[in-house]
């Protein structure tokens, strides 16, 4: 009898006990991804952002998937805290043809900045010491990428970029070599 009564008081545990857990687990936080990273991550812009250092051409080496790919800007200071911003998205080959717009930027703050065709806030969370690699990137994780003043070459600078993304809660897994 003091068997059987051992034998169903460790039951009754191991029973409780996985129950436990269970239920433990259901209430894990849910991982918030929005886009291509966990909006529950932390974000921050980098504190060596300058605009006049950041000025210039920048080709996109690798993003995440969009409708049409951006290929590359030029950001051209203006006046006070403001710049101009051209692109180029789509396929830079005469078959397919690409897109060239341009739009104003204001800066919100250090390393981010806002474009008037969008209500995005874009932060530049990384850049190297001597600007030529950098990763922009938004809060919500819709929209990131790794630029250059180069379209080759730089392959540490690369490799630190993609690290910067995913330390800020991008899946880098979905990152697209531009090519």
């Amino acid at each position: 009898m003091i068997l059987d009564g051992g034998i169903t008081s460790v039951l009754r545990r191991f029973i409780s006990g996985a129950v436990l857990v269970i239920l433990v687990g259901c209430t894990a936080p849910v991982q918030q991804v929005n886009g291509y990273r966990d909006t529950n991550a932390l974000i921050g812009a980098t504190s060596r952002f300058d605009l006049e250092s950041f000025a210039g051409t920048w080709t996109v080496r690798e993003y995440f998937t969009t409708e049409r790919a951006l290929t590359g800007f030029t950001i051209i200071p203006g006046a006070g805290d403001t710049f101009t911003w051209t692109q180029t998205s789509g396929q830079s080959s005469v078959t397919s043809g690409s897109d060239q717009s341009a739009t104003l930027g204001t800066m919100i703050g250090q390393g981010r900045f806002t474009l008037d065709w969008d209500d995005h806030a874009y932060w530049v969370l990384w850049v190297d010491e001597g600007f030529r690699t950098a990763v922009i990137g938004t809060p919500n994780g819709r929209f990131g990428f790794i630029a250059d003043r180069s379209p080759k070459g730089g392959a540490d600078r690369i490799r630190a970029a993609r690290e910067i993304l995913d330390f800020n809660g991008y899946d880098v897994s979905q990152l697209r070599v531009l090519k």
